[in-house]
């Protein structure tokens, strides 16, 4: 479950301490870059299959390269590890995007 609550409002209202402030922003660090990763990586992967779709010779090119970012992110989903969570959501619909467009234009 992820809060946003602006900390420094709070530490100007008395609402918390200085010491609350120091340990929640420090909590909240890796939460952020992780949060930032993910999206760096989802545009990655965006425009990797956007290249891969325009620059694929076949459908069965397509094909492929769309199972192979579905099977990639069903792996890493199934790692269990959270922070990857946002990432392997995005591989897994990006591959079945890209394998049900190389069916349709195969067919």
């Amino acid at each position: 479950m992820n809060i946003s609550i602006d900390l420094k409002q709070l530490q100007r209202d008395g609402k918390i301490t200085p010491v609350e402030f120091y340990r929640l922003t420090h909590l909240a660090e890796h939460s952020t870059s992780t949060l930032a990763l993910n999206i760096l990586l989802a545009y990655g992967v965006l425009s990797a299959a956007g290249v891969a779709l325009v620059l694929s010779p076949t459908s069965i090119t397509t094909i492929i390269t769309g199972l192979l970012v579905l099977f990639a992110g069903g792996t890493s989903l199934a790692s269990g590890l959270s922070q990857w969570q946002l990432f392997s959501n995005i591989c897994i619909l990006v591959g079945a995007l890209m394998a049900g467009i190389g069916i349709i234009t195969a067919f």
